[in-house]
């Protein structure tokens, strides 16, 4: 994400994840797929953990689950809600800023996006769908969910919070993971029914890559 966007969720942290705790209270969001996506032994990565919301609840429900969040102020907030969080909250972003799985078990059976991918340039898109790859075990799967329809952006494509949207679409996520080696599973969109923060729908995709991809190399 870009400066102001991390700026952003840095300074609202708390008011944006008592808003990410109460839509999660009225509204499954990604949530509703993760039966569907995983297995009950995977290790799960969740990718901009934010508020820990989806994280709390992997772990509730039995998963081995860590969750990986650039902003310390959002860390902060997931384990004050979440207490079972401390410890499993890893600091990193895509693409770049990815941390050492070493201390962890290595590689993950799989990862979720919810409401990440959207924050990044659509030119830096693959590179971050690509990094994706070094955090999967061969056959890895992904989950990943994108608004694809806003009201209250501005000219800049950013929201009163001044956090950066690019408006990414289902069909171009899929080219992306499909150009760095993954398989398409699953799509599903339907509208955000609170309408909550000038949302208005939503596309939330399934990926698996492929057994024989070389997690390190360029395809």
């Amino acid at each position: 994400m870009d400066q102001a966007t991390f700026r952003a969720y840095a300074t609202h942290a708390s008011e944006i994840a008592q808003r990410h705790a109460k839509g999660r209270r009225e509204q499954a969001g990604i949530a509703q797929y993760f039966a569907r996506a995983f297995d009950r032994d995977d290790r799960i990565l969740d990718i901009g953990a934010g508020a820990g919301c989806d994280l709390a609840l992997l772990v509730s429900e039995g998963y081995q689950a860590y969750g990986m969040e650039p902003v310390a102020e959002m860390r902060d907030e997931a384990v004050r809600a979440h207490p079972e969080l401390n410890g499993r909250l890893l600091e990193g972003s895509l693409p770049d800023g990815l941390p050492d799985l070493a201390d962890v078990g290595g590689p993950f059976d799989a990862a979720i996006c919810a409401a990440v991918l959207q924050h990044l340039p659509r030119a830096a898109l693959f590179d971050a769908v690509f990094s994706l790859r070094s955090l999967l075990r061969p056959g890895g799967r992904v989950l990943a969910s994108v608004p694809t329809r806003r009201t209250d952006l501005d000219e800049q494509g950013r929201d009163p919070f001044g956090r950066y949207f690019s408006g990414v679409q289902a069909g171009e996520l899929d080219l992306f993971f499909q150009r760095a080696g993954f398989r398409s599973l699953d799509r599903w969109e339907g509208e955000d029914s609170r309408g909550r923060g000038g949302v208005l729908q939503w596309a939330t995709l399934l990926f698996e890559l492929a057994d024989d991809v070389d997690t390190e190399s360029p395809v």
